[in-house]
């Protein structure tokens, strides 16, 4: 059961993903220009390789959860 539950999380935390991409796309397309959607993804993906790194590199509690 906690797995079924844990892979409708992930799924519906990748759908949010993608519609807060979307939105932020058309913001930036609807107030800059087409450079600037390529900036702000390129930011963003940068920001998500510092926070998986982070995320790696995060000691391990004591006891062990």
């Amino acid at each position: 059961m906690a797995r079924l539950l844990t892979a409708h999380a992930n799924s519906g935390a990748c759908n949010a993903g993608i519609a807060a991409g979307a939105a932020l796309g058309g913001l930036i397309l609807a107030f800059g220009d087409v450079r600037g959607t390529f900036l702000a993804g390129g930011l963003l993906s940068v920001g998500a390789c510092v926070v998986l790194l982070a995320g790696a590199h995060r000691p391990e509690r004591e006891n062990g959860t």
